[in-house]
């Protein structure tokens, strides 16, 4: 019966997927328009050799961490974005008891860009520690956060950069959401312009 289902799973999968609607390489994904991605591979710098405003907005983020709400799993998650007009918008952490309900720091600072009226987003910075350690890695945006990276980045027409950092500021990655989440769906997928 398992082979069945699965058997069924992947016929699906592939007449669904008949039309060339999946690029298997990443640079071909039409989603994002050429003009609009920034071909950057994924980069480890110092804090130093960031530009000044990817290190201001890596700074918002970490003040942004000390206002995470995180009783449960005692992590803090601090967001920075940088819209296409030039605001900063913050976001932490806010966990939940029943978990579910619980949001990221990236989905915090998104939703309050979005009703700031300011949801074209150019570059996110994300950042986080625990209650009594510092991170050796960088954090980086759950599968969930990518996915709403991801939608943002369709309605501002942009392969939005990603700066990842850990607690100390001495490991970055500088990304992309393409890079980090590659064969994406969303709007345009469905046939939906959302810019």
């Amino acid at each position: 019966m398992k082979k069945i289902c699965l058997l069924s799973f992947v016929l699906f999968f592939l007449l669904s997927c008949s039309n060339n609607e999946i690029a298997l390489n990443p640079s071909e994904n039409k989603a994002l328009s050429s003009a609009s991605k920034a071909h950057i591979a994924m980069q480890d710098l110092s804090y130093e050799e960031l530009s000044s405003e990817d290190r201001e907005l890596l700074d918002h983020a970490k003040d942004a961490m000390s206002k995470s709400y995180s009783p449960y799993s005692h992590f803090h998650v601090g967001s920075a974005l940088r819209s296409f007009d030039g605001e900063i918008i913050t976001g932490s952490n806010v966990e939940n008891a029943a978990y579910g309900p619980s949001k990221c720091a990236e989905q915090v600072a998104l939703t309050r860009a979005n009703m700031m009226g300011q949801a074209k987003i150019k570059t996110i910075a994300i950042i986080g520690k625990g209650e009594d350690f510092e991170t050796e890695e960088v954090v980086a945006p759950c599968g969930v956060c990518r996915q709403v990276i991801y939608e943002f980045a369709q309605r501002s027409d942009t392969d939005i950069k990603i700066i990842m950092s850990n607690s100390r500021r001495d490991k970055i990655i500088v990304s992309t959401i393409s890079e980090l989440l590659p064969l994406a769906f969303g709007p345009k997928d469905l046939g939906i312009n959302v810019e």
